[in-house]
């Protein structure tokens, strides 16, 4: 026999057996375009014959490197950054005029754009995020760096007999009401994940589905908490606010532009010491209504959690919400935080389902009023639920308004107020402002001069206090609570009712609120509770404090003492997210928001109690940047 001919040289992955590529590196993987020319995976026939292992070898090998011939090899573009423009919400959102093109087309079914990026940044002690190298789900096939991207490609797994255990993704399980395999497999990524979806998509079900699920697994007591923006969508999540949880107050900004140093300056602080506490005990965190979160303070949440926790407890985030209705009043979107990416990567699951409208062409139009397309089903909605001249003067004062101005909500309540009255004087209840000084000021520098804080500074930080300095009021005037402190009755911010009398010591007003069922365990006298029935409480409202950052006085506060009511016939469609309101009229012509119209047609599930006053097909728009990252990021 001649010489041995020597060894070839390590091949490249397009002339690789699919035993020796599947060790190849991260690095070497490249993509396959076959759509076109690939068959069907079908088993090969077992073969009786005997062949020796040389010749079987090579012949294996030419008819691989045959077929490869046929395919275009690619390399993986990287994935496009999800980056915004620095200069915040307004910039993009008003980048492109209502009417441009891109403002109205639809979502593609399938995302052509998501490829594997670099590697994931290795996520901060106590913090379970994106992994390098992370638990593959079950039913999904991730080639490449797929796993640490924590989760599958969209159309991976479509099909049953592509997973192998015969389960279809997680969209898909969601798209049928899967919701207890959903949460099954969120759990085996042993990832944070993010959840999306329209409204009545299903977002609040498998929220509480999946607290329920982990509160399972995680028995201690603090280990799953559930959290939301405001008082409503934490009584929508069962749960309390991120502010309360995390030691914020509700006009809670950021002193630090670092986050990490803003995490340390509030734990040096004395009365983290609980809060620290319970901030080590978490190891899932649900967190409601993200698109009303801004970045600076998801930032400051996730450096608190990262600081106290260890390496052996890490944390699982889920956030729930969608970024094309309303964003947050101040800040940016929460995506464009420096964690979301360790957190979330470039991935989440999307529902697909609608479960709080009920009419074909109804969801039609919301769905389209979602990516900003002023469709004929959104026009027909809009004729069909129009309303003007007597037929709207009958409902005027009935039925409760939604408007994207304060100030047309101010002028409509007074309307009200004045028909209810009947042109009589009515009631003033007067705030008491002041200032305090900050318990969370720095403690290492003297104490500030209150006798200092001018008047004017002291008015410039109550500017844009919820609680206005005078309310007008008078019996069965309908008021709408704007506090929180009245949350173990079930009654927080954005809850309506009507005056139903006065105390006799200070003038407080009570307060009955319909179809409202006490929690278990209250009883009379608690929380001001003065009476109740089976569907409707009486709540006493005395004044309470409203506290502000004094900017021009570091260490102060300016405090507004005011009854934590407004009048209630109207309110802005920022106030509204959330909710599920059973009757309203819609006033949109003045909408100025990405997401505005969207957001008020979505909040009433019956097309019959849907009144629209007014509409401009101009004003509707959705935000660019939020459709460019749903575009781009993988669907799990």
């Amino acid at each position: 026999m001649g010489a041995r001919p020597p060894l070839p040289a390590k091949r490249s992955a397009a002339t690789s057996s699919s035993e020796e590529s599947a060790f190849l590196s991260d690095d070497d993987v490249v993509e396959l375009d076959c759509s076109d020319v690939a068959p069907p995976f079908r088993a090969r026939p077992v073969v009786s014959a005997p062949r020796s292992p040389s010749s079987a070898k090579r012949r294996k090998q030419a008819a691989h490197v045959s077929s490869m011939g046929q395919l275009e090899l690619r390399a993986l573009p990287r994935t496009p950054s999800t980056s915004c423009p620095s200069s915040g919400r307004a910039s993009w959102t008003t980048a492109e005029p209502p009417s441009s093109r891109d403002s109205r087309r639809s979502l593609p079914v399938e995302v052509l754009g998501a490829v594997p990026e670099d590697e994931a940044r290795r996520a901060p002690r106590g913090v379970a995020g994106v992994r390098q190298g992370g638990h593959a789900s079950v039913g999904s096939v991730r080639r490449g760096r797929d796993a640490a991207r924590g989760g599958p490609r969209h159309g991976e797994g479509a099909d049953l007999e592509d997973a192998p255990s015969g389960v279809p993704p997680i969209g898909r399980l969601a798209a049928t009401g899967r919701w207890g395999d959903v949460c099954e497999q969120l759990f085996a990524r042993i990832n944070s994940a993010f959840v999306s979806g329209g409204p009545g998509a299903g977002k609040s079900t498998l929220l509480r589905k999946l607290g329920s699920f982990l509160s399972e697994r995680y028995t201690a007591d603090g280990e799953v908490v559930v959290l939301a923006p405001t008082g409503t969508s934490a009584k929508t999540a069962g749960r309390m606010t991120y502010h309360s949880f995390f030691g914020f107050g509700r006009e809670y900004v950021p002193l630090r532009l670092d986050p990490k140093e803003e995490a340390e300056r509030l734990l040096a602080t004395g009365r983290y010491g609980p809060i620290k506490d319970r901030l080590r005990e978490v190891r899932a965190l649900l967190l409601d209504e993200i698109s009303l979160v801004s970045a600076a303070n998801l930032s400051v949440m996730f450096e608190l959690l990262a600081s106290v926790q260890s390496d052996a407890r890490p944390c699982l985030w889920f956030a729930f919400g969608d970024f094309l209705p309303l964003g947050p009043v101040q800040g940016k979107m929460a995506y464009t935080a420096p964690c979301w990416s360790t957190l979330f990567g470039n991935s989440f699951l999307e529902l697909t389902g609608t479960f709080r409208q009920r009419e074909p062409g109804f969801i039609r139009a919301v769905r389209d009023a979602r990516l900003g397309n002023s469709s004929e089903a959104v026009e027909q909605l809009i004729k069909d639920c129009s309303i003007e001249g007597s037929a709207y003067e009958e409902i005027k004062t009935s039925i409760f308004h939604l408007m994207p101005r304060l100030r047309a909500v101010i002028q409509h309540n007074r309307d009200c107020l004045t028909r209810l009255s009947r042109g009589a004087p009515t009631k003033v209840f007067t705030a008491v402002d002041s200032v305090e000084l900050d318990p969370d000021r720095d403690m290492s520098r003297k104490a500030p001069n209150l006798e200092g804080v001018s008047a004017n500074t002291r008015a410039a930080a109550l500017a844009d206090c919820v609680a206005p300095p005078a309310i007008s009021h008078c019996l069965h005037a309908r008021v709408m609570v704007i506090s929180n402190r009245k949350k173990d009755l079930g009654v927080c911010h954005g809850s309506i009712g009507f005056i139903v009398g006065y105390d006799d010591t200070d003038g407080s007003p009570s307060v009955r609120l319909e179809n409202h069922v006490l929690p278990a365990g209250i009883e009379r006298g608690n929380w001001g509770l003065r009476d109740r029935g089976d569907t409707w409480i009486e709540v006493a409202f005395p004044a309470v404090k409203f506290a502000a950052r004094v900017l021009a006085a570091p260490g102060v506060l300016a405090v507004r003492t005011q009854v934590p009511l407004v009048l209630g016939w109207a309110s802005t469609i920022h106030m509204s997210q959330s909710l599920s309101i059973s009757e309203a009229v819609l006033d949109l012509s003045e909408c100025f928001e990405a997401g505005m119209v969207h957001t008020a047609l979505s909040r009433v599930p019956d097309k019959a109690r849907l009144h629209v006053k007014s509409f401009s097909a101009g004003r509707l728009f959705a935000d660019q940047c939020a459709l460019k990252l749903y575009n781009e990021w993988r669907r799990l």
